[in-house]
């Protein structure tokens, strides 16, 4: 990125925050102009938007490659950080290889819960079928009180 900047130590944490507010701040102006209700035609109210929003993802965009991260998007579609490798005169590297996708692998069926039914004869309350049944849970993970 043009006008990229590249801080070490304790600047490169003041780098940062700075950058993080910047975009904030940004969010902040964006949220704002959406929330006011002006009377400006609605094409030139669009246009204005996209260029706050603009600036304000620019900014944000800063913020993450301040990070080290190369790519932005939803966690799930991101790839994890290459693997380091050490090279022969004993820097260290990252791998430009990817390993090869495992198959997916289908995870046996759940067990039975840990629960067990039991039948009350003399319950006065056996108007119906489902009322004759109480669940009782067999984990210590329950409560201890006992009523």
């Amino acid at each position: 990125m043009p006008g990229e900047v590249t801080a070490t130590g304790s600047s490169y944490a003041t780098a940062v925050e700075e950058a993080a507010y910047a975009g904030l701040e940004s969010m902040r102006r964006l949220i704002v102009l959406l929330s006011q209700q002006q009377e400006n035609k609605k094409a030139e109210m669009d246009e204005h938007c996209r260029a706050v929003a603009d600036a304000a993802l620019t900014k944000f965009r800063k913020v993450i490659a301040l990070l080290g991260r190369t790519t932005t998007g939803h966690a799930r579609f991101r790839s994890a950080p290459l693997p380091l490798h050490k090279r022969h005169d004993g820097e260290v590297e990252r791998s430009e290889e990817h390993e090869p996708v495992k198959p997916i692998e289908r995870l046996p069926p759940l067990p039975p819960p840990h629960h067990r039914y039991e039948h009350f004869s003399n319950s006065n309350y056996a108007s119906s079928p489902s009322c004759s049944i109480k669940r009782k849970c067999e984990r210590s993970c329950h409560s201890s009180k006992k009523g």
